[in-house]
């Protein structure tokens, strides 16, 4: 397995991993009244009448506000306790997070972004889907590749079409300052395609295919890079 691509993903899916079993649930619901990392998409969606989380708003808003020419922009993660503190002020209550106060320190924003993607039940690219966006990258041929993708971009439900719209329309603004962030499309695969697409195999079991973790970053790369066209602006 590529070595880069493998400790990509066992970061990716394990650093900030948080338990709430080190209090009780009678303690763990005051402390976080209307939680959002863990929560399914959808229900968040319908819970908060909203066509995708506040989170997402926030954290995309306060990035492009502040951190869009901080080089290594989403490679770079920031440090475990502020990401958890942050990451308790959303789950007891989104509305009255200020983010203009994490301005000195982009990267935990950041950072917690990525998180509360990595902690979606039904990740971005929802797992019934997962194989059906992995034989769509593995397509040699551009055009045909991103037909396929675009068809199944249009299959998904309205709060995670909606959701991976306001998140590539972001990361597009990103890459469009590469020349300062070092954070070009293909970076920005790498980083969020482990973070989007959960795959049903174990990354670090016998069995799981190397070319998989390529292909992640290639189903984001193509939806990237493609903007304009899959969401039809």
């Amino acid at each position: 397995m590529d070595t880069y691509f493998q400790n990509t993903k066992y970061l990716q899916k394990s650093e900030y991993q948080y338990s709430p079993y080190s209090m009780s649930p009678e303690a763990f619901s005051l402390a976080h009244p209307k939680p959002v990392f863990g929560l399914d998409l959808t229900e968040t969606s319908i819970r908060d009448d909203i066509q995708y989380p506040l989170i997402v708003e926030k954290c995309i808003q306060a990035v492009e506000k502040y951190g869009l020419r901080t080089q290594g922009l989403y490679r770079v993660s920031a440090a475990h306790h502020s990401v958890q503190k942050l990451r308790s002020l959303f789950d007891k209550d989104s509305e009255k997070v200020d983010l203009d106060e994490w301005s000195e320190d982009i990267s935990v924003v950041s950072s917690a972004l990525k998180l509360y993607f990595r902690e979606l039940p039904n990740s971005l690219f929802p797992k019934s889907m997962y194989h059906a966006f992995i034989e769509a990258a593995r397509q040699s041929d551009e055009r045909n590749r991103l037909i396929s993708i675009h068809e199944l971009v249009n299959q998904l439900n309205d709060a995670h079409y909606s959701t991976l719209q306001a998140l590539i329309g972001h990361l597009h603004n990103v890459q469009q300052l590469e020349a300062e962030n070092r954070m070009g499309i293909q970076n920005l695969a790498i980083v969020w395609g482990p973070t989007l697409l959960d795959s049903p195999n174990d990354p670090m079991a016998a069995g799981f295919e190397p070319s998989e973790l390529r292909l992640q970053s290639k189903v984001v790369e193509t939806v990237l890079a493609n903007y304009g066209k899959i969401f039809e602006l």
